[in-house]
């Protein structure tokens, strides 16, 4: 069986989104993920490949697996098997299923006869959602009295487990838990997590069936396959059942059994808290939810100062579906000097769900969100764009980070670092994201009051987060830009080391340059600065000064920070563009950009209040011709600078980035 892989912004993915999101919503749970749009897409793909005449599905719950087979093989004879069909009467009501052609029974698994649903002619789909619970063993009794019988070929799909390509022990499952599983389910409940070796290598991780299945799959050499972006597994019966070589003793003794808690951890000291912490956590896992948060909100009082208590009680709020009290402890947490880390993307995701835009502003928090949209992690850009986005986890105070797109990598170093990310960005034609699109999304998902727009390879330090809160001191709104240094950094940075800073710092500043005042590669703002953006393509020129040019004629102070904020744009090639740099700046979509841009342009030249290098907040006093003069010496020293830094990457074996400098040469040529 071929995995297919799935189209985040197909129709069939937004379609099932949407369902999800009804379930959620009338569930009144922040986290629906019984079933996801990738899975669901995935279990119709496998149906629409496999045509079926027959499906028995075991475990129904609200009916999404139905409807995604439905999606895939609408011809198919349908049999769903549940303890309780109430779940999906209710579902019916807001999502209405033709269910013709769908034979519900209600019954205990455990006492049917499943021979009795196919024919020896029939392609069956034999799809497990129910999980084994103690005396309960639904999937040692599926591989016994059904497996068995089902006609060859037929294509066995078993819901709820992932693959780790690392074989898993007690030293490792559980960061494979938080980093790979935390994300695919509800992360305000709990799961005990089983993990079994697979005879090809790696592990399983699941719900309790993962331990018979593998064991089934060791003994008898069957190939499973999966798909990276869902949450399931899948193999083909055999009209024969050999058995291997199977040394039980060593299966065992490869399994295991973990846990997720979202109170974990929460507090580690000083030790007295952390043990009292640790019975919260207890109470937690045992549905106790209103004692553990009575304890909480106790705790709390007595320790105000303390990380994390704000956090727990906010996830207790989010589990009795109280998101108002969720985000009010939440505001607490974030607002103490190292809240916990997880805090403010969970106050995002409450009032994404549970907040119309309107209560959602007016419950913005102080603080800074950074987004951005990097490119593909490949080649050069893997090392940049990796230095540029730790290097944001490392400001103090630390900011929110939203991650934008679905380009290579960006899911993965989200989840890796722990940060927000938001795969479906509207784009145009080429491909290209569009920046409305971005900073609309920015605004709706952000939680603080004060955003910054940042390029994806951009290095920061604690002078941005430092020159963001002065100028929210000042100014109820703002826009903040600065000129960029740009420097060939070739290597990951080394973050292990307490004065990174000052030493990249040093490093940067002997072999950088400054950019002229259309370097701006940031753009730090209040929320609701902008009623309405052009749809400009992002990285195609211009739309950058529109950004800029748009605050001229109103009231709204404009700071230029480059003298007190460094930024670090770390050079690279164009690759990703068919002609380079040159299309950037003159091809189709930049033409757009201009046509749809206007005339009001602005650069960092054109603000009207800057900051000093001592850190001080004041009206500019350059006049215009000064700022003249100085454009021209930037610009006659960077032409410099693209001349000696294209002769040193030639020398180096690094012609990309040297094409690069010499078409940026080449366009500068006319204004030296």
């Amino acid at each position: 069986m071929r995995t297919i892989p799935n189209d985040r912004q197909s129709e069939q993915y937004r379609t099932f989104q949407h369902w999800i999101s009804l379930v959620a919503e009338a569930e009144s749970r922040l986290y629906y993920r019984d079933q996801t749009p990738e899975s669901m897409e995935v279990l119709a793909n496998l149906a629409r490949e496999f045509q079926p005449t027959v499906i028995v599905e075991l475990g129904t719950h609200y009916g999404l697996s139905l409807r995604a087979w439905r999606a895939g093989a609408p011809k198919a004879k349908i049999i769903a098997l549940d303890l309780n069909f109430a779940p999906l009467e209710k579902s019916i009501s807001l999502l209405p299923l033709d269910t013709e052609g769908i034979v519900f029974i209600q019954k205990d698994i455990l006492r049917v006869d499943f021979t009795n649903f196919w024919n020896a002619d029939d392609r069956v789909l034999f799809f497990i959602d129910a999980h084994d619970l103690p005396n309960v063993p639904i999937t040692p009794h599926v591989l016994r009295n059904a497996v068995p019988h089902l006609p060859e070929g037929s294509l066995v799909i078993v819901d709820d487990i992932w693959f780790s390509r690392e074989t898993l022990t007690d030293a490792t499952a559980r960061a494979f838990l938080e980093d790979e599983v935390r994300p695919k389910i509800d992360e305000v409940l709990t799961l005990d997590a089983f993990y079994a070796p697979y005879h090809k290598g790696g592990s399983f991780v699941g719900f309790p069936e993962v331990l018979p299945l593998l064991r089934y799959a060791n003994k008898h050499h069957i190939d499973l396959q999966w798909n990276p972006v869902s949450k399931n597994v899948a193999f083909y019966t055999r009209s024969t059942h050999e058995e291997y070589p199977f040394d039980k003793a060593a299966f065992d003794a490869q399994c295991g059994k973990c846990f997720y808690n979202p109170l974990h951890a929460t507090v580690t000291s000083p030790e007295p808290l952390a043990l009292t912490m640790n019975r919260i956590e207890g109470m937690y896992a045992e549905g106790k939810i209103q004692e553990a948060l009575d304890l909480l909100v106790h705790l709390r009082q007595k320790n105000p100062t303390v990380s994390g208590i704000a956090y727990a009680v906010a996830v207790c709020c989010t589990r009795l579906q109280r998101p108002d009290a969720a985000i009010m402890a939440l505001n607490l947490e974030m607002a103490l000097p190292s809240p916990h880390p997880k805090a403010a993307k969970l106050a995002s995701d409450i009032r994404i769900r549970f907040m119309s835009m309107a209560d959602a502003s007016a419950n913005r928090i102080p603080g800074l969100t950074l987004f951005a949209v990097p490119k593909a992690f490949t080649g050069h850009d893997a090392i940049s764009q990796r230095n540029a986005i730790t290097s944001w986890t490392r400001l103090t105070p630390r900011p929110e980070i939203i991650l934008m797109g679905d380009d290579k990598g960006t899911a993965e170093i989200a989840a890796e670092l722990g940060l927000r990310h938001i795969p479906v960005v509207e784009k145009n034609e080429y491909g290209t994201p569009l920046v409305d699109s971005i900073f609309k999304l920015a605004q709706e998902n952000a939680t603080t009051k004060t955003l910054s727009y940042i390029n994806a390879d951009i290095i920061l330090f604690d002078e941005f987060p430092k020159a963001v809160a002065l100028a929210a001191q000042q100014f109820d709104k703002f826009l903040m830009i600065g000129q960029r240094l740009d420097c060939d950094v070739l290597h990951l940075i080394d973050f292990s080391s307490q004065n990174w800073p000052e030493k990249f710092k040093k490093e940067a500043m002997e072999a950088s340059i400054l950019h002229g005042v259309t370097g701006m590669d940031y753009f730090a703002f209040t929320a609701g600065l902008w009623d309405k953006i052009p749809p400009f393509a992002l990285g195609r020129t211009l739309w950058d000064m529109w950004l800029g040019g748009s605050m001229l004629d109103t009231k709204t102070p404009c700071i230029d920070a480059t003298e007190f904020v460094p930024i670090v744009h770390q050079s690279h090639g164009y690759q990703h563009m068919p002609t380079g740099i040159l299309e950037a700046y003159r091809g189709a979509e930049a033409k757009r950009n201009k046509s749809i841009g206007g005339q009001r342009l602005g650069t960092t030249s054109d603000t009207d209040h800057y900051i000093t290098k001592e850190g001080e907040l004041k009206k500019r006093p350059l006049e215009k011709g000064d700022t003249m003069v100085r454009d021209a010496i930037a610009r006659r020293q960077r032409a410099l600078w693209l001349a000696a830094g294209a002769k040193q990457n030639i020398a180096d074996g690094r012609i990309d980035l040297a094409n690069t400098k010499l078409d940026e040469l080449q366009m500068r040529i006319p204004d030296l």
